[in-house]
């Protein structure tokens, strides 16, 4: 056990995350101690919403080529029904 140590925690309760609850940040020792509580917390809010819409973006990594490759299909298909349109005709 560590004796003597003093850290600095901001704990955010209402994440409106799907994700998480609480988020803990610990605040660096090198930090402006000029700054307030309220820019702290602003700053620490920031990080998790960016961390959420960071994570919807992901997901989409997945989904655009399959609507490549959804278009491709189509494509070659309405080329072959008018390709046999105007052979027939």
């Amino acid at each position: 056990m560590v004796k003597g140590t003093q850290r600095k925690v901001i704990v955010l309760k209402d994440t409106k995350s799907g994700m998480f609850d609480e988020a803990y940040f610990i605040v660096k020792k090198s930090a402006d101690p000029n700054l307030s509580c309220r820019d702290m917390t602003n700053e620490a809010k920031r990080i998790s919403q960016d961390f959420s819409v960071n994570q919807k973006k992901k997901s989409d990594k997945y989904i655009r080529p399959l609507w490549f490759f959804i278009g491709v299909a189509f494509s070659s298909l309405l080329c072959g029904a008018l390709f046999t349109f105007f052979q027939y005709r």
